[in-house]
This record gives structure tokens, C-alpha cells and sequence, in this order.
């Protein structure tokens, strides 16, 4: 991917970010966020392992913790 002027002006990279995401819909961002936690819902489902399971939830949280903020 080439590398443009803009891209190291202050902000740049927010705005742009900002400006895509503005496109789409709540419909679409929760059908996004179901889809990502079923899937680690599956991933926790098929685990055996204690230890694994808890990284799985540490992980899924802090996904989920994230996508709150923004």
C-alpha cells in the first residue's frame, strides 16, 4: 500500500477511519458484533481445556470492551 503526505498529518488517520465507518449502518454493526460473538461463543463451546476457556472470555471481553468505547 503506498504511503501519501497525508497520512502523517495529526488526525488524518481518525478522520478517515471516521469517515468510512460513517457508512455503515446499525443494522449492519449489530449483525457484525452477533456473528463475532457467536463465533467465540463457539470457540469457548468446543474447548476441553479450563485455562483455554478463560483466555477465550479474556479475550472475547476485552473485544467487546473495545468495540463499547468506540
Amino acid at each position: 500500500m503506498p504511503k501519501y503526505i497525508q497520512d502523517d498529518l495529526p488526525g488524518f488517520l481518525d478522520a478517515e477511519a471516521e469517515a468510512r465507518e460513517s457508512d455503515i449502518s446499525d443494522e449492519a454493526k449489530e449483525r457484525h458484533q452477533r456473528a463475532l460473538a457467536l463465533r467465540w461463543f463457539g470457540y469457548y463451546k468446543k474447548s476441553n481445556d479450563p485455562n483455554k476457556r478463560f483466555n477465550i472470555l479474556q479475550q472475547y471481553n476485552k473485544i467487546a470492551t473495545m468495540r463499547e468505547r468506540s
